[in-house]
Formats: structure tokens, sequence, C-alpha cells
């Protein structure tokens, strides 16, 4: 799956700017993230009526969804983990 955009709508410091240890502090963001696939990839096989869906002019599905993450501020202190809640 390909991310080819973010458009984030809103931006809040968390905690009122609190340090977290070494990290330093945090911040929330808000947006939606754009996405496309390829409904013929073996991966998304498991899409249901992705092959029936709209494709753009690279044959692609474009979808996309609103998101909210917390990130430090200070991005190279980012471990490049992620939890997921759904």
């Amino acid at each position: 799956m390909s991310v080819t955009g973010f458009d984030v709508k809103f931006t809040r410091p968390l905690a009122d700017g609190k340090s977290w240890g070494d990290v330093g502090p945090y911040e929330e963001l808000r947006g939606t993230l754009h996405f496309a696939i390829d409904p013929t990839h073996a991966a998304n096989e498991r899409i249901t009526d992705v092959a029936l869906a709209p494709r753009n002019a690279d044959g692609l599905v474009e979808f996309s969804a609103d998101i909210s993450t917390h990130l430090p501020v200070d991005r190279s202190k980012a471990s490049g983990k992620m939890m997921l809640e759904s």
C-alpha cells in the first residue's frame, strides 16, 4: 500500500508541552492520509470488490482515511515504531 499524501488539518502539543525523557515533547497531528493501491496485486485480493473500484490514470485505486498520530516535536528522536489502534 502506498501513501501518496498527508493533509494535516490540526496540530496541538500533548500534555501542555511536557517533555518525555530524552525524546522531549510530543504533538498530535490530525488529518487525512491518501493512498493508491494496485487492485491486481496479490496483497490486495482480499479487499472486497477492489476490482470494481474506479482507477486513476495509472490504473491504481485511490482512497483516504482520517488519522490522528502522536509524534515527537523533534522528529529525529522518533523511534520509527508505531502502535495502531482501530
